[in-house]
């Protein structure tokens, strides 16, 4: 076996075992998540869990991130700006 045959079996087996950890975890947390709606108090927790509560943080979903306006980047900056100890001059 070649260095380059080696390097291509090598990392479509690390590619096929992340692939499979996924799915596990991923089982995992849909009963963890069946278990804790089913004994979840709606008054104490109105939202209900959703699967990504129980998946390690590294193998969660990927949210796509809203567009902010130009004045809540602004305000956002501002108070970013504020609790760094620095000044907003306008």
């Amino acid at each position: 076996m070649t260095y380059r045959e080696y390097t291509i079996f090598v990392s479509e087996n690390i590619r096929r075992f992340e692939i499979e950890q996924k799915l596990e975890w991923q089982r995992t947390a849909s009963v963890l998540c069946l278990l804790a709606n089913i004994n979840r108090d709606s008054k104490k927790r109105p939202r209900a869990y959703e699967i990504d509560d129980f998946m390690p943080e590294s193998m969660r979903e990927k949210k796509k991130q809203q567009n902010m306006t130009p004045q809540a980047m602004y305000e956002a900056l501002k108070l970013a700006t504020i609790r760094a100890g620095g000044e907003v001059i306008e």
